[in-house]
């Protein structure tokens, strides 16, 4: 994927083009040119541009993500932008993307800076590999060391720089006790123009609603703004059910709130991406609304579930904890070793709400909703969700008890149940999540052994990001018994997960709430499947 540089003029209608060839010389005269586009965009505003970002991450038509190449903002407008603090926005509402911003002049003045430029090469042949990237995220230290640029400060994201970042907004935020300021270039975007601008049943709330009251919820078959579009119909419904439609929410807020969440994901990753929180959203305000009493007293909690599970995974690696343990890596070692993932997850995405307080109802979480659901989903921790549901006390009416501490465990029980609920799916539902998390797990046994042994000559071969995108939608529109006969190790990791991990926590769960049946009859179909397929592939 080649990377891309973007020139904002100087908003006073004068003319860039001097000033774009100029840039194009620049690169030219430092051996870049072919690895950037020759075609440098220029944006007459910066309502302009960011809805030009925003609207490229929805568009599933073209590849540009800005996450598999680097993506330089010259911007021409010294004298009213401070580019520092227009940097710290991009990565306040764009933080696993690959944009950098420049004043002009700067820019033009690192002719002679040859570390730099040296810099920005070896930066993009990392973000063009998917192993060397996925390693640069969980291990690089130096990125973004400041705000200002330096020779040796890398242009791409790793996961200590954005911890870095997110820790000194939130120590900012506790110190003043004001949100983020948002800026008017991007408060002034027209978010539900471009979501809706791309959906399938355009002006049909009432069949996307339907569509996430659904247990079949098919959400491969949905585009990327249907994917926001429909999380943030069940936020509306969750804050309508709250204030019992007493409150008129600001739209624009909420696709913002979104928005910047999906930019908080990784889009390359095969499964643990914005798609996958999705779907876990909707799987927990199902489940919410079998397992929860439907009045007011619990609505909060309903929607603080909803909102911890979009954000339960916010910038994971597509790798585990293991791996972050094995090798030694500075999340490891400032969480002591445990639950890596989850605790940055749960800081990241903390601080995002409290950043963006004011655009959605001003919550406040008493109850520690978010920090017990997100930390529920660390896979260590399964058995002892599974023993505590043997003590999950259940009243005489069939209802469950809902006192301290007993709500707390429906919380975890309840996002627990929807992180692992693809094997609860239909059959062709599950099976295509079984296909992508399989992928995943094969990149992290690339990853693995790149670590080991850092030979470059076979991860340089693998597929890029483009082809991989092209191979995953061919299989995802398979029948499942031709993805089997594509993927037959499926059936074996498949029975291994249920086995291992779904059965027996859904048995006990649909045992005390018979209400959820049709999750263990799922599975016994789904597993029967797999048992015969794999019986063929061994024949």
């Amino acid at each position: 994927m080649i990377s891309k540089v973007f020139y904002i003029s100087d908003l006073k209608g004068n003319s860039g083009n001097g000033c774009v060839g100029n840039v194009k010389k620049l690169l030219d005269d430092n051996e870049l040119s072919k690895l950037f586009d020759d075609n440098i965009e220029e944006f007459k505003s910066f309502q302009e541009f960011f809805t030009r970002i925003y609207n490229d991450r929805v568009n599933d038509s073209i590849e540009t993500n800005f996450e598999n190449g680097v993506y330089l903002i010259i911007v021409n407008n010294a004298e009213s932008v401070n580019i520092r603090q227009f940097n710290s926005t991009i990565r306040s509402f764009f933080p696993t993307l690959n944009l950098l911003a420049f004043n002009y002049s700067e820019f033009i003045g690192f002719t002679s800076d040859i570390a730099l430029w040296q810099q920005l090469k070896d930066d993009i042949k990392v973000v063009n590999n998917k192993i060397k990237r996925a390693k640069y995220w969980m291990y690089h230290t130096d990125g973004f060391k400041n705000s200002e640029h330096t020779n040796c400060s890398s242009n791409i994201y790793s996961m200590w720089s954005h911890f870095n970042s997110v820790d000194a907004s939130h120590k900012r935020i506790s110190g003043n006790g004001n949100a983020t300021h948002i800026p008017e270039y991007l408060r002034s975007i027209d978010f539900k123009k471009i979501i809706t601008s791309r959906l399938k049943y355009t002006d049909d709330e009432e069949k996307y609603i339907s569509i996430v009251s659904n247990w079949s919820f098919a959400i491969n078959e949905l585009n990327s703004s249907e994917l926001i579009y429909c999380s943030y119909l069940i936020i509306k419904l969750s804050i309508n059910q709250l204030m019992q439609n007493t409150v008129k929410i600001n739209e624009n807020d909420i696709f913002l709130f979104l928005f910047s969440i999906e930019a908080s994901y990784h889009k390359v990753n095969k499964f643990h991406n914005f798609k996958h929180a999705v779907d876990v959203m909707q799987a927990t305000w199902k489940l919410s609304q079998y397992l929860l009493p439907n009045d007011k007293k619990y609505s909060l909690t309903v929607l603080l579930l909803c909102f911890a599970a979009i954000g339960h995974d916010m910038a994971h690696p597509g790798t585990n904890n293991n791996i972050f343990i094995k090798y030694n890596t500075e999340l490891s070692s400032y969480y002591n070793n445990e639950s890596i993932l989850e605790n940055f997850h749960l800081f990241l995405f903390n601080n995002l709400l409290n950043e963006q307080r004011n655009c959605i109802l001003p919550i406040t979480d008493n109850n520690n909703v978010i920090k017990e659901a997100i930390m529920a989903t660390d896979m260590a921790k399964h058995k002892h969700y599974v023993k505590k549901l043997d003590n999950l006390v259940i009243t005489e009416n069939a209802q469950v008890d809902l006192s301290e501490p007993q709500l707390h465990d429906m919380i975890s029980f309840i996002i627990k149940a929807a992180d692992i609920s693809n094997v609860t799916r239909p059959l062709r539902i599950s099976a295509q999540w079984a296909y992508l998390i399989s992928l995943e797990f094969k990149e992290c046994e690339l990853l693995e052994n790149y670590i080991n042994n850092g030979k470059d000559d076979i991860i340089d071969k693998l597929s890029n990001d483009a082809d991989d995108n092209i191979m995953i939608r061919e299989n995802l529109v398979l029948s499942t018994d031709q993805l089997i006969k594509r993927n037959p190790h499926l059936s074996k990791s498949q029975i291994f997960f249920i086995d291992v991990f779904a059965e027996e926590f859904f048995n006990k769960l649909t045992k005390k709430f018979p209400i959820l049946s049709f999750l263990t009859d799922n599975i016994v179909f789904n597993k029967n499947y797999w048992l015969k397929h794999s019986d063929e592939v061994n024949d």
